[in-house]
Parts: C-alpha cells; sequence; structure tokens
C-alpha cells in the first residue's frame, strides 16, 4: 500500500511542521548542498567588502572613506538579496520535487538558476517588499507590520510562477485576505521554532561554525513558507507514485 504522499493539503500549523519536517528528511542533502553553495557565494561578498573597506580606510580621506562604505554597504544588501533569491528558487524547486516524488538533479538545477531573468522577478519582488514595508513601518508600525504579513508568499509566488514584483505583491495580498492573523501566526511560529535551534547551536558551537549551521538551518523556513503557500494557493504539485510504492501496489 502506498504512503500517504506529501501534496496532501494542509490542515493545522502542526501538519506543516511535520510535512517541512519530511521534506528536509527526504531532500537534506540537496538543501544542504544549496545552503552551503548560498553560504559560498555570500562569503565571496564579504570579502570584497571587506577589501573595499580597507581600501577606503586606506585612503585618508573621511568623507571619501564614508562614501566608498556607505556605496559598498548598499551593494552588500543587494547581493543578499540577491544571493537569497538564488536560493528560494532552488529550495522551492527541490520542495515541488519532493512533492511529485521526482528525483532532482542538484548540480544542474544549481547551474540552471545562476541565470539573471530567473534570479531578477525574484530579487526585485524581494527588494520592493522591504523597501515598501520599511516606509510603511516609518509612517505607523502596525500599518507596516500588516503589509509585511500581506506580502508573505511575494517571493515565492515569482519563484514558482515568474511572476513580476507587482504582479507578486498583489497575489500574495489575495491569499493572505482574511487570514493575516493566521498568517502572521503561522510565520511567527516557524519562524521562532528555527531562531531557537540556531540559538542553541550558537550557544553549543563557536560564532563562526554556528552562523554556518544556522544559515543552513534557515533554508528550513524556506521550505515552510513554500508549503505554506501550496496550501494556501491550493496548488500543491500531485505526488507521483515511486517505483516502489507501484509495486507495493
Amino acid at each position: 500500500m502506498a504512503k500517504q504522499n506529501l501534496s496532501q493539503h494542509l490542515a493545522s500549523l502542526g501538519d506543516l511542521f511535520m510535512q517541512t519536517w519530511e521534506i528536509i528528511k527526504k531532500e537534506w542533502k540537496n538543501l544542504l548542498i544549496t545552503s552551503l553553495f548560498g553560504v559560498a557565494i555570500g562569503f565571496i561578498g564579504i570579502i570584497l567588502m571587506w577589501i573595499a573597506t580597507a581600501i577606503a580606510l586606506a585612503s585618508g580621506s573621511g568623507a571619501i572613506a564614508s562614501i566608498v562604505i556607505l556605496l559598498f554597504t548598499i551593494i552588500a544588501i543587494v547581493a543578499i538579496i540577491i544571493v537569497y533569491s538564488y536560493i528560494t528558487i532552488v529550495v522551492t524547486k527541490i520542495t515541488k520535487a519532493a512533492l511529485e516524488n521526482k528525483p532532482v538533479e542538484i548540480k544542474k538545477l544549481l547551474m540552471d538558476t545562476l541565470n539573471v531573468e530567473k534570479i531578477k522577478p525574484v530579487a526585485t519582488t524581494g527588494l520592493l517588499d522591504g523597501v515598501m514595508s520599511t516606509l510603511w513601518s516609518l509612517l505607523l508600525i502596525i500599518p507596516g507590520l500588516r503589509k509585511g504579513v500581506q506580502w508573505t508568499f511575494a517571493t515565492i509566488i515569482s519563484a514558482t510562477t515568474g511572476k513580476s514584483n507587482r504582479e507578486a505583491l498583489k497575489e500574495s495580498e489575495k491569499l493572505v485576505k482574511d487570514r493575516r492573523w493566521m498568517t502572521f501566526g503561522y510565520v511567527l511560529a516557524g519562524g521562532l521554532v528555527i531562531s531557537i535551534i540556531c540559538g542553541i547551536l550558537s550557544g553549543i558551537f563557536n560564532d563562526t561554525i554556528g552562523s554556518l549551521i544556522g544559515n543552513i538551518i534557515s533554508v528550513a523556513f524556506i521550505v515552510f513558507l513554500v508549503l505554506m503557500y501550496f496550501q494556501r494557493s491550493k496548488t500543491a504539485p500531485a505526488a507521483k507514485a515511486s517505483k516502489k510504492e507501484e509495486k507495493a501496489e
């Protein structure tokens, strides 16, 4: 008899956590490789930032140093958004493949995703989300928080469908409409669990290793959000029976 497939719609937060765990158990190697690949790209950016800062400080001019540091800080923020967008796309595809019981060629997926046309809509959506949420928060904290919740699925939508930033934001608002508090609660619960695990690991290991492991574990939160999106949009991929399951039947 075939096992219950992973694409079944979720009924509770507990089910969502369990399904996230099932995906992680099934695809842990691919998720680990993805996380390490993203960390490597991000580390290169950090090194370039350090070099730029050192050059700026060595210039001897306080004004020039400040301008250079500000410029490269902005570049670093954009780079972080790009790396996060890249990881989001890859993790979304891994999660979808797991739901469909399809194998993942991780090397091919990682290289194919290094494409400006694929990363651009997700990155611009993430950037617009961040800027708009910040601006709303500067006006009033509650409206800013509300907008942030409404746009919870924006980057996932862009990663899944390739929709532009404005289209993704609007679709996310529709999915969250009338379920803002539930969405906020789910995201808060997922974030707290990840934060607690990362905090424990940071206490056990040194800061560098703890931070690295924390980055790897944080990929689980993207899986969590992707599953939430499939649940809310009711677009969970249909699972195909594996060969073992077909024989069992």
